[in-house]
C-alpha cells in the first residue's frame, strides 16, 4: 500500500530558531500538512530568543514515519547545528527524505554538507511569513533538480521572494 507523504518534521533542539520553527509549523499545517515537531538529543528544547518548545515526537518516533515525510525543516544557525549532528540517527533521517525527495528547509547553508538531499535555504527577516508561504508551495512540486536552491530575500530593488 502507497502511503500519502503528508508529514512535515521540524527539527527541534536547544537554541534553534523558535520564530522560524513556528512560522514553519503554523503555515504547514495551515495548507493541512501534518506537523510534528521532532525533538533532536540535547540538554534542553529551549530556543535561541528563550522560548520553550514540547517536541511531539523522539526522534526514533519520527524515524518509524519518515516514509510518510513531505519536508524537513531545520530552523538552526551552524552552532546549533554542530550541537545535533553527533547523532546518528538524524544523519538516518536525513537519508530517508532524500531517498523520498523531500525538501530540506533549512535556515543555515551549513545543513548541504549533513545531507545529499534537496536543501532549500531560507533568510531570516522580515519577510520569513512570506518566505514560509512560498517555500510550502515547493513541497509538491517535483521536478526541481538543483540539490541546493537560495532564494533573494529583500526589499528596495532586490528581487522578492513571494
Amino acid at each position: 500500500m502507497n502511503e500519502a507523504k503528508d508529514h512535515c518534521f521540524v527539527l527541534w533542539a536547544d537554541r534553534f530558531d523558535e520564530v522560524a520553527a513556528v512560522a514553519f509549523v503554523a503555515e504547514l499545517r495551515r495548507v493541512g500538512l501534518r506537523v510534528r515537531l521532532v525533538g533532536l538529543p540535547g540538554p534542553s528544547f529551549v530556543g535561541v530568543h528563550g522560548l520553550a518548545l514540547t517536541p511531539d515526537l523522539t526522534l526514533d518516533e519520527a524515524l518509524a514515519q519518515a516514509a510518510q515525510l513531505a519536508c524537513l525543516v531545520a530552523p538552526s544557525d551552524p552552532p546549533a547545528l554542530a550541537r545535533a549532528a553527533n547523532d546518528p540517527r538524524l544523519a538516518e533521517l536525513l537519508e530517508q527524505a532524500a531517498a523520498l525527495d523531500a525538501p530540506l528547509f533549512a535556515g543555515s547553508e551549513a545543513w548541504c554538507s549533513a545531507t545529499a538531499g534537496r536543501v532549500v535555504v531560507y533568510s531570516l527577516g522580515v519577510s520569513l511569513a512570506r518566505q514560509v508561504r512560498r517555500l510550502v508551495r515547493q513541497i509538491n512540486q517535483p521536478g526541481t533538480t538543483e540539490r541546493t536552491v537560495r532564494w533573494q530575500l529583500g526589499w528596495r530593488g532586490k528581487q522578492s521572494i513571494a
